[in-house]
């Protein structure tokens, strides 16, 4: 083991490079210091109540970030889990948003035990769904950062209920180092020194967590308290700096990877210096936004400045792992070969049924009533309806698509960052460019969508690139494009926040020219994917396999990539980002029976116009007179399924 006090040395040059960088960004460098001392001017004063404090209060909460990343990464052994992957942080962010919305009174006066009590409960529910003997593989990840769409998606629905309460939480969700003065650093510096004494105390503990739980258990460790320590201590420390600054992406994940990277072994060298790693890595990445605001005279997020360098870092942090995800799908239910014809008549059945039931049954005050007599209420309606079914199909059709490409059932548009991509671009090109919503939402979506499916057609030529390196991939740049749309939308003013109910996943704001287009734009890629479904077929059984039957790969799979982009793509456009309809469908449809993939695509597009359609009928009666978007509506639902499916421990399968 190599001593860490060389790499001292050089954290502490790296400091002073990042802290000299700062100061000339921030123009500090013509500060008189003696003027501090005696009768500062206007300059003098800013450096005293805003820069001084903001490098401050960098270094703090990059400290904390990365010791409590290490810490998570300790207890887990697994590099990339920090407070962001683990849904830490949009645990807390959703226990701020939700009592910000309900119980305004005990936001403003325990902001920190909100934030602290949504951390934890969000970080037990990843630990308890992925299970305990999960911590060091990958599926940990998958189920973190799946969580985070979920949360996120619970937050949005919020948001969208009560806009006004939740406005400032916009920024507040990007990250925002701004400081006017010394208050919040003098509140959070004892927050981080409480944690920062506790955690060395048990690194002996510690370190037997890297003989494996049942050997430290042998040695009479106690397993699960010295966990639910860590995790409390983690929590603290997440929580205390997204009620400063908001959320800080990627910076738990890099810090201790430098240091390990670096050559440091033990866990207390480890631990300490990632928290200095931390602060060095958030004080240098502080620079970039505000050299950019300099130059745009618009106030930046930290947040996502760090999410945009922190995401292509944590991908090559994937890459290097030894350890690839293997994930099996759904089981099929014992059924007999055609059944699968049988139960997509009863599914169709059953949406036509839906469909009837949301055409005519309406709630008023009196309860659900039946409602025949046409008019304006049912012209209101049909475009709804219509909407749900096209979002549906070609929601599913993409899932499915993905899913037999990629061989992994975790697969999806919104998983892999397809619909993330489409969201960001029409968001840019309405908010940023000034583009009228009506004209340039489908162009955006298609770009932004297909941009993303490029990148992972790239990725899937990479020999190294695995299945469970395009989820992680997806996710973290669901994560980064996350993080810039809420800085985007907290920079837009009113325009931002008409957008909002679009970004909920709505059928409300279709009328019947647009429900018609985007139900033959689903059918056509439906009838696309179903003329291909031999070669999907063949691709899906592996590409040697696919090769030796005459499939040319380099040719399949950016053309279904680019189809399932397509089709996702313009579901956004029309409906807004619908998040776990393309996951949830296809693993339904292979639960009744579909195998091949003609009866996995007609199985599944179905299976997904029924979901929407009941997830729509459903948000506008549940919370009668207010409505909840489709979207929200299949995001919990399918967000639970999924957690379902992740709980299942002998799904998983970690292979070298």
């Amino acid at each position: 083991m190599r001593r860490p006090f060389p790499i001292t040395f050089l954290q502490l040059a790296l400091l002073v490079a990042a802290l000299a960088l700062h100061l000339v960004v921030n123009d500090a460098l013509s500060v008189r210091p003696l003027a501090l001392l005696s009768t500062p001017g206007l300059e003098e004063v800013l450096f005293l109540t805003a820069t001084l404090p903001r490098i401050t209060m960098a270094l703090l909460v990059g400290a904390a970030m990365g010791l409590s990343g290490a810490l998570l990464q300790e207890i887990s052994q697994n590099r990339l889990v920090a407070p962001t992957t683990l849904g830490t942080a949009s645990g807390a962010w959703l226990a701020m948003v939700a009592t910000a919305s309900l119980a305004p009174a005990i936001f403003a006066d325990q902001k920190f035990w909100v934030a602290m009590s949504g951390a934890i409960i969000a970080t037990g529910l990843v630990l308890v769904v992925s299970g305990r003997q999960q911590m060091a593989s990958l599926s940990l990840i998958i189920v973190g950062m799946c969580a985070n769409l979920v949360f996120g998606g619970l937050g949005m629905a919020l948001v969208f209920l009560d806009t006004e309460a939740t406005k400032p939480l916009f920024i507040w969700y990007s990250g925002d180092l701004t400081q006017t003065g010394w208050d919040q650093v003098r509140w959070f510096a004892p927050q981080l020194a409480l944690a920062a004494f506790i955690t060395p105390l048990a690194a002996r503990a510690i370190a037997l967590m890297r003989l494996g739980g049942d050997q430290a258990r042998s040695r009479g460790l106690w397993v699960f308290p010295l966990i639910a320590l860590s995790v409390t201590l983690a929590s603290w420390m997440t929580a205390a700096a997204i009620t400063c600054v908001g959320i800080i992406a990627f910076v738990g994940v890099l810090a201790p990877n430098m240091v390990r990277a670096l050559g440091v072994r033990g866990v207390l060298p480890t631990l300490l210096l990632s928290a200095w790693a931390g602060a060095i890595c958030l004080l240098a990445v502080d620079s970039l936004p505000i050299a950019l605001s300099n130059w745009s005279k618009e106030l930046i997020p930290s947040g996502s400045a760090a999410a945009l360098l922190g995401a292509p870092a944590f991908i090559l942090i994937a890459m290097h792992k030894s350890t690839s995800l293997q994930i099996e799908a759904a089981p099929f239910l014992p059924v007999r070969r055609r059944a699968w014809k049988v139960n997509l008549l009863f599914v169709l059945a059953i949406a036509i049924l839906l469909s009837c039931g949301a055409l005519f049954v309406v709630r008023t005050a009196e309860g659900l009533v039946t409602d025949f007599s046409g008019g304006l209420r049912f012209d209101f309606r049909w475009p709804r309806v219509l909407s749900a079914a096209g979002g549906g199909i070609a929601m599913a059709t993409a899932g499915t698509i993905m899913q037999r490409l990629l061989r992994n059932p975790l697969a999806s548009p919104d998983i892999v960052g397809v619909t993330s991509g489409a969201t960001l671009s029409v968001v840019t090109a309405v908010i940023l460019l000034g583009l009228p919503f009506s004209h340039a939402v489908l162009p955006a979506a298609v770009f932004g969508g297909v941009a993303v499916a490029a990148i992972l057609v790239a990725m899937n030529h990479h020999s190294r690139s695995g299945p469970g390196l395009m989820i992680l991939f997806g996710l973290a740049t669901s994560a980064t494009l996350d993080a810039v749309m809420n800085f985007v939308l907290a920079r837009g003013g009113d325009v931002g926040y008409n957008l909002l109910p679009w970004l909920s996943g709505t059928t409300a704001m279709q009328s019947g020219s647009e429900a018609l287009s985007l139900v033959v734009i689903a059918v056509v890629g439906l009838g696309l994917a179903t003329v291909s479904a031999r070669v999907l077929d063949l691709v899906s059984l592996g590409s040697h396999v696919a090769e030796a039957r005459g499939v040319s790969m380099r040719v399949a799979s950016p053309i279904f990539l680019i189809l399932s982009a397509a089709l996702a793509a313009a579901t956004t456009a029309f409906v807004g980002p619908i998040s776990f309809v393309g996951l949830l469908a296809p693993h339904i449809a292979r639960m009744l029976g579909a195998r091949m993939a003609l009866s996995h695509l007609l199985l599944s597009a179905a299976i997904g116009a029924l979901i929407m359609i009941l997830s729509d009928h459903l948000g506008r009666i549940l919370l009668f007179p207010q409505t909840l978007p489709s979207g929200t509506i299949a995001t919990i639902g399918g967000g639970l399924f999924l957690f379902y499916l992740l709980a299942k421990k002998d799904k998983f399968h970690n292979r070298t």
